[in-house]
């Protein structure tokens, strides 16, 4: 009697790793990123539009606010400052907790002028990173935290844009 429960046990171990495992397989994009790396940054190489650097004809003031009403959308998200350096350059410093266990990053976007030599009207270059404040691993949440706060933006701009 007592070795049908031990063997219970047992089975029901198995089952939750197995299922632990699955999860994990479906949760991770980049096995080789996501289990090494605790940060991620927009590169103009990436695969999704959302992790690119955004280019606009916005001057920097602008883009800073389509920034911070987009996190003001996103669940998790947080504005904790805003950096104002030399040569209209804007940096904002963005937390997001996770829904979970309540880990947080820190997500820095870097809001540059650019200029047109042609006109007198200026646009501006967003970069961004996000970094995880514990461990060696993020899981692939940090490249999410970008595409989720670029995505926002991008789709308040569209609707900024196009007068919806």
């Amino acid at each position: 009697m007592q070795w049908k429960y031990v063997r219970s046990i047992m089975v029901v171990i198995v089952i939750a790793a197995v299922g632990s495992m699955v999860g994990m397989a479906m949760f991770l994009e980049d096995w080789r990123r996501d289990l090494t790396k605790n940060s991620a940054t927009t590169d103009d190489e990436a695969r999704d539009i959302n992790q690119r650097p955004l280019a606009t004809d916005l001057p920097p003031e602008q883009l800073r606010q389509l920034f911070i009403d987009a996190s003001e959308t996103l669940r998790g998200w947080r504005h904790d400052r805003t950096e104002e350096q030399e040569g209209r350059v804007i940096v904002l410093h963005f937390v997001r907790t996770t829904r979970l266990l309540r880990f947080q990053d820190d997500i820095d976007v870097t809001i540059t002028p650019l200029s047109d030599p042609r006109s007198d009207r200026i646009g501006s270059l967003a970069t961004a990173t996000s970094k995880s404040r514990v461990g060696k691993a993020d899981f692939g949440q940090n490249p999410r935290n970008l595409r989720e706060l670029f995505g926002a933006v991008r789709g308040l701009w569209k609707r900024t844009s196009t007068g919806g």
